[in-house]
């Protein structure tokens, strides 16, 4: 199986309301999205792009609309050869997140 290669990008999955302090890592090789605020439907590129081999680790936090820090430490979600040079999309809701990639099953309703 060949190496991923691609970017990221994180999405405000809310149709209302303003997120802050966002911060996404791709924990195999550190590549972060951060966010001092995303409105609703913004989003944010990773920082460089991501390398991985198969394994794909992500840790994603944020605080809601009420001050509420939602987050989720480790959530696996590979992303495959066939996604080489595509964007793959976390997209953060109110109560779940959801990591898409272009051709890899996605791996959804990751409640925090």
């Amino acid at each position: 199986m060949s190496d991923y290669k691609g970017l990221f990008v994180v999405v405000n999955g809310d149709a209302v309301n303003t997120i802050t302090n966002v911060n996404v890592v791709h924990t195999e090789d550190g590549v972060v999205a951060n966010a001092d605020a995303l409105g609703p439907g913004q989003s944010v590129m990773g920082s460089n792009p991501i390398m991985s081999s198969g394994t794909d680790n992500w840790n994603v936090s944020f605080r809601d609309h009420n001050g509420n820090v939602q987050s989720r430490d480790g959530k696996e979600c590979g992303l495959e050869s066939d996604d080489n040079g595509q964007v793959a999309v976390i997209v953060l809701y109110p109560s779940n997140f959801t990591v898409l990639t272009p051709q890899s099953s996605p791996c959804l309703n990751n409640h925090y």
